[in-house]
């Protein structure tokens, strides 16, 4: 347990142990199945999501990675265009606070190239990048802190999701941040 869970002495907290309690009240563990899943995916759409992480790290594959976090802060949307190219924004409800993944492959030019084209999409008030070119420039010390700045900034985007079937059956769900440029042209809430 961490210093914040338990006293010197070895006792449990007892603001955690209140808290722990009160969560549960009303939790009815009468039909806990160990198959049971209570995870949902998130419909295809497009989310306008916080950056809650974003760090460097190695897959487990052992393969240089960034992973990054987004959490929705507000419900998704998608987009219905109509013969015409009238743009009609359908709400996805109960979708607020969903958490998406993004992991980037670090160790190639062009996945390197992607992950800077990403996160050039969280811009300031005036358009410009809130990850500039010089921090990748300067190394890997001036880059891993500016992802903390980054974190620190918590900078909204819109991200897509969408799933497509692949040849053998399966799927596959991707999770793209997208342009507040690319935004505004679909019509997405501003």
């Amino acid at each position: 347990m961490s210093a914040n869970n338990t006293r010197l002495d070895g006792t449990v907290n007892e603001d955690l142990l209140k808290a722990i309690n009160e969560a549960m009240q009303g939790v009815n563990f009468d039909n806990v199945d160990p198959d049971g899943n209570t995870f949902t995916e998130a419909p295809d759409g497009y989310y306008l999501c916080e950056l809650k992480k974003a760090q460097f790290g190695f897959s487990k594959k052992g393969n240089l990675q960034v992973a990054c976090q987004f959490k929705a802060v507000e419900d998704g949307c998608d987009l219905d265009v109509d013969k015409y190219g009238n743009v009609k924004v359908i709400n996805i409800p109960k979708t607020k606070g969903k958490v998406f993944f993004k992991y980037y492959s670090y160790n190639a030019e062009d996945k390197i190239l992607r992950f800077a084209n990403d996160m050039a999409k969280f811009i300031d008030e005036n358009n410009q990048p809130l990850l500039e070119a010089e921090a990748y420039k300067a190394g890997a010390e001036i880059l891993i802190e500016s992802l903390q700045l980054l974190e620190a900034a918590a900078p909204q985007i819109y991200c897509k999701q969408e799933t497509s079937a692949n040849d053998d059956g399966t799927s596959s769900t991707w999770f793209n941040p997208v342009s507040w440029n690319t935004a505004k042209k679909l019509g997405l809430p501003q």
